[in-house]
Formats: structure tokens, sequence, C-alpha cells
């Protein structure tokens, strides 16, 4: 609701089938489905999504923090950004487990917060064929620095 585009999220396939009513819901929100443990598939998904030139909401994590704290960035977020050229706007969200952990059925009325960070574009992208590890590694560690630091997180 905070950008002037709209973002299309990822969800595994297993809760975007879940029922008549979810697919529904996750339609009308303009998810993208995706099967879990098909890294390959997910890169090439978003890849076709961006070069459509849609705006792509991920949450590098994979998945829902249990305690609040973020954890290790996966590396598609890097690889995506290697392939598409596109940037990579950093978010820290402030807030969020507060309003609605883990455990939760409802949000609770907590203020949830966004913190923009600036555009980060993969080095020499876009790229025809991937980039070494150590470059995804270094990137994606940069990516995390800074959403690290939007988000208001202590170091871990």
């Amino acid at each position: 609701m905070a950008f002037p585009r709209p973002i299309r999220y990822l969800i595994t396939r297993k809760w975007y089938d879940k029922s008549r009513l979810w697919n529904g819901v996750f339609r009308a929100f303009g998810t993208e489905p995706i099967r879990s443990r098909a890294p390959k598939e997910t890169v090439a998904a978003v890849c076709r999504i961006l070069g459509r030139g849609e705006v792509v909401g991920i949450f590098p994590e994979g998945r829902i923090s249990h305690d609040g704290r973020m954890r290790e960035f996966r590396s598609g977020i890097a690889r995506i950004a290697a392939l598409s050229g596109a940037p990579v706007l950093p978010v820290g969200i402030r807030g969020s487990f507060r309003s609605l952990p883990r455990t939760a059925r409802f949000p609770r009325p907590v203020r949830v917060r966004l913190h923009l960070g600036d555009p980060l574009v993969f080095p020499e992208s876009p790229r025809e064929i991937a980039a070494p590890n150590e470059e995804i590694r270094e990137f994606r560690n940069k990516i995390f620095a800074d959403v690290f630091r939007l988000a208001g997180q202590i170091n871990h």
C-alpha cells in the first residue's frame, strides 16, 4: 500500500492451492505461485515478471521468522538481480512481528513502519550467465546489511 505501483509477491503452490477461497484471495492480490524447493524455477519466474516491467516483492529469508529476528538471506535475490539487471530496493519493516507473530491468527493493532534504502544494482548486470558464487554472496550480504539496519535489528 505504500508504493505507487502494484507489487507481485511469491507464494508456495501449497498455500496457493489450499482452498478455492485462499486461491481467490491470492489471485486478487496478484501473487505468483511457485514450487517449494525449486530455486531455478523461482528465479526464472521472477525474471519473467520483471521482464514484463512488473515489480516483485521478495522476502529473501524464505520463511516466516519464529522470533522476529532476521535470518540469513537466501541467494535467490542476488541471482535474480544479476540475471535481470533489476534494481533491488532494500526495505526494513519494523513492528510486523509484534503485529502478527507466527502463532497469531489475526493481526494486533500495532504500528508497522517501512524504512526504504537506496536501490542496489548488481554490478555488470544483466548477465547472460550466472554470476560467480563469491559475487552472489557479496551482493546478498550487502542487501542483508541494508535491510538489517533499516529494520532496526541489533547485531545478530
